[in-house]
């Protein structure tokens, strides 16, 4: 079977493509939903494996055809199943039925590994040194110090030259793919190299107009006025409150202005509410 011929994703789908493959997979094929029990038992295999970083590794490097069967003799290692096909091929000839269809790529380099990692929005700010731990197919583990750069987006992937998988010593190292997720923040969505923030304010507020204190990314506090008029959703902007661009400029915090309506208004207040609207008022 192959795992990514089931789900429909290529062979370099980063882990967030393959999770949704076979969510996507998974709700088609589920039996309750209709679906056939064999086709949704073998969906669930491939998750399985290619979820594992170790065992997605070891597959790879099976389904590459590094996997087929060698034994030792006399000192020289010979591929048992290449060197049968080879003998049969030789005894009908180059037209028999044992003729190659297709040509295949030897493996010129070590396995690739693939990482994924979170950080914190703040870490946006500035390059980020990090140490990890990479697991190689032989199951050795080295540690790898990698710098992730400032103001990355969402859902990148870093690709790091040679420090991938060396279990083949006679082969070149395969390359490190870094997946880099980030943190939800509490407070800020990321929009480009905009961060957008909401700031709640009454609504006599926002008919006298106010100044209001907001937090920045670093926690500093940042003034911003309000003037009157201002109706709910309007948005402000403070340069250089956002993430760094290409060119190493910030971009803005955008603040978009909710208005709290008051619940427990009394009879008097509402009163003086209703003459304001030229409103009769009942007494």
């Amino acid at each position: 079977m192959d795992y990514y011929n089931i789900l429909e994703v290529e062979p370099t789908a980063t882990d967030i493509a393959i999770k949704s493959a076979f969510k996507e997979k998974a709700k088609q094929m589920h039996p309750d939903a209709g679906g056939d029990a064999e086709d949704f038992k073998k969906i669930n295999e491939a998750y399985a494996v290619l979820k594992d970083p170790q065992k997605r590794a070891e597959y790879d490097h099976f389904r590459s055809g590094n996997g087929r069967i060698h034994v030792n003799i006399n000192g020289q290692q010979h591929d048992i199943f290449n060197e049968m096909f080879n003998d049969l091929r030789g005894a009908f000839g180059d037209g028999g039925p044992f003729v190659h269809r297709r040509t295949y790529q030897r493996q010129t380099k070590n396995k690739d590994l693939n990482v994924s990692i979170t950080i914190k929005l703040a870490d946006l700010l500035k390059d980020q040194q990090r140490t990890i731990s990479v697991r190689h197919l032989t199951g050795e583990r080295k540690i790898i110090q990698i710098t992730i750069p400032q103001g990355i987006r969402p859902e990148t992937t870093i690709r790091y030259p040679g420090v991938g998988d060396n279990s083949i010593q006679e082969l070149p190292p395969g390359d490190l793919y870094i997946h880099v997720d980030i943190e939800e923040h509490p407070r800020f969505i990321i929009n480009g190299v905009d961060l957008l923030t909401t700031a709640t304010i009454d609504c006599f507020d926002a008919i006298m107009g106010t100044a209001i204190t907001v937090n920045s990314l670093e926690e500093r506090k940042l003034n911003l006025k309000i003037p009157a008029g201002t109706q709910y959703g309007t948005i402000f902007s403070l340069d250089n409150q956002g993430l760094p661009n290409d060119i190493n400029q910030r971009g803005k915090m955008l603040v978009k202005v909710l208005v709290n309506i008051p619940k427990n208004i009394t009879q008097k207040q509402l009163n003086i509410i209703k003459s304001f609207k030229g409103v009769n008022i009942e007494v």
